[in-house]
């Protein structure tokens, strides 16, 4: 007895042991697991009531600090400009003809005002009309109207995609087709959705070209390859069923897409999935979000996208964020969480304190936010517990030393700061300025009919460029109010009164706040 005691003894010895190796390697796992996994809490700042159907970060009035751009669909469609410093709608537009889906903001003509684009659709008997307009800054309160556009606008924006051209304005539109058609024998169900992107002379608002392409669900402008050219990037989906006499076909793909400024020709980039055959079930595919930069500080520019795709027979679902080399369209790495119906509603480049590489933020609509590593897609980091993400924008709002996130959810706009974030999102080339003001020495010098004088200034001011004769006398005067920025003025030659000037010696002169600057020029006729 007392044998089989002992036994039983060592026996429950032993398992103890077992046990207690095996939690402690648990514990192990889950403390190893949850310093991979940081929990990286955001500090609510303010909250707005506003419900809110599209939302950016721009510097609109110039000052160094981002405004909040949002689209409402409220009783009275309008947009607006909320201004977290005050705390204060700092602008709201006339009722709009419909649905604001889109909002967008930048140069669109030669007075260095930041302008406002919005767009929308007014729904129809049978099918979305489009529309868009633009409000002039400074004030805003010039308005230009673009209606009757023949799909809905679901994507806008103002881009200088070629340096030498004048600013462009593209519109991206969504259009659903379908049809039940009875030609006996057969039986007919067509289903299928696409979209056009058309761009207009920014100043003119002529429409100069359209391209049939998929849905534009997001339009961002950035030079890809470093040629002084930015090109366009354009994020949607397609679909397409088609049953004739219980024979289907169906094709659903997402793609990323890149429009260059030299010609129309749009290259795919992203994964595209072609399913055929009813027996697999009817696929949905959507695109979400996109992204542009140097997501792993190799040098080169990256896209990064965001789509869902489900089967409704199979009961399957997908949520997939790829990375692609921003020039040749590779897939760099590609992560999908299986079984997931979440939906990513927004994505921007960002550094951690303590992360050596940049970080990719990746916001959920169901209310949380992964930070992701930029060089495979690994999990760094998490912020959850917030409400429920419609849309996302990361950027400084309040000229303080940390950057912000702005959540739009249900009727209300949360702004967090985010202290563990140490830079903006991913700059483009024309958001680095200069760091100081400068005046260059004009060029060519000495010229015989035209020549550029070029300056930077590292803030927005109002520039005043004077040009004298050896006798001190102002002969010709440009002013504007330039952003941040590297420029050019163009001296024709000519004075005030629009009469060619005599060969000579000429000084001009930059004023700009307290800077001042003169140089001297030669014009040889």
């Amino acid at each position: 007895m007392k044998k089989c005691f002992n036994s039983f003894s060592e026996s429950l010895v032993s398992l103890m042991i077992v046990v207690g190796i095996v939690s402690l390697l648990l514990l192990f796992h889950v403390d190893s697991y949850s310093e991979e996994l940081d929990t990286l809490v955001l500090q609510l700042q303010w909250t707005y009531p506003v419900s809110i159907s599209d939302m950016k970060l721009f510097d609109l009035d110039l000052d160094g600090t981002n405004e909040i751009l949002y689209g409402t669909n409220s009783d009275s469609s309008q947009i607006g400009i909320l201004d977290v410093m005050d705390q204060t709608i700092s602008f709201q537009s006339p009722t709009l003809p419909g649905s604001a889906l889109t909002v967008a903001s930048g140069y669109r003509n030669e007075d260095n005002y930041i302008d406002i684009i919005v767009g929308g659709a007014i729904t129809g008997d049978s099918a979305d009309i489009g529309y868009f307009r633009t409000f002039d800054g400074p004030g805003f309160d010039s308005v230009y109207n673009v209606d009757s556009i023949d799909n809905a606008v679901t994507a806008v924006g103002i881009f200088g995609l070629d340096t030498t051209s004048i600013s462009m304005i593209y519109v991206g539109t969504f259009w659903h087709h379908e049809s039940d058609v009875s030609l006996p024998p057969l039986e007919i169900y067509d289903s299928y959705s696409e979209g056009h992107l058309i761009s207009y002379n920014a100043e003119s608002l002529i429409p100069f070209d359209t391209v049939i392409i998929n849905t534009a669900r997001e339009l961002e402008s950035y030079d890809l390859n470093g040629n002084d050219k930015s090109e366009l990037i354009i994020g949607g989906d397609y679909s397409h069923l088609h049953d004739s006499h219980g024979n289907h076909t169906q094709q659903t793909s997402v793609q990323m897409r890149v429009f260059h400024p030299e010609s129309t020709t749009v290259i795919g980039l992203d994964s595209t999935y072609i399913y055929e055959f009813y027996t697999y079930g009817f696929w949905n595919v959507s695109f979400d979000a996109l992204a542009v930069g140097d997501c792993n500080d190799d040098g080169i520019t990256e896209i990064l996208s965001a789509h869902r795709s489900s089967n409704n027979i199979q009961g399957v679902s997908y949520l997939s964020l790829t990375c692609c080399n921003g020039e040749t369209g590779e897939i760099i790495w590609s992560k999908t969480d299986t079984g997931s119906t979440d939906q990513i509603t927004g994505l921007a480049i960002c550094d951690l304190l303590n992360k050596s590489t940049r970080v990719i933020c990746v916001a959920y609509k169901s209310g949380f936010i992964k930070f992701k590593s930029g060089i495979d897609g690994t999990d760094l980091g998490i912020s959850d517990s917030l409400p429920r993400i419609d849309h996302f924008a990361l950027g400084n709002v309040d000229q303080d030393s940390t950057i912000e996130i702005c959540i739009a959810s249900d009727e209300s706009l949360y702004v967090f700061e985010a202290p563990f974030i140490t830079t903006d999102v991913e700059e483009t080339p024309d958001q680095i300025y200069p760091t100081d003001f400068a005046l260059s020495q004009n060029y060519p010098n000495p010229f015989n009919s035209t020549t550029e004088i070029r300056f930077n200034n590292s803030k927005a001011s109002l520039v005043e460029l004077t040009i004298y004769n050896v006798l001190g006398q102002a002969i010709r005067r440009f002013e504007g109010y330039y952003p941040p920025g590297s420029h050019i003025i163009n001296w024709d030659g000519k004075n005030t009164s629009g009469t060619g000037v005599a060969s000579g010696i000429y000084f001009y002169r930059l004023t700009a706040g307290e800077y001042r600057d003169t140089r001297k020029m030669l014009l040889l006729k």
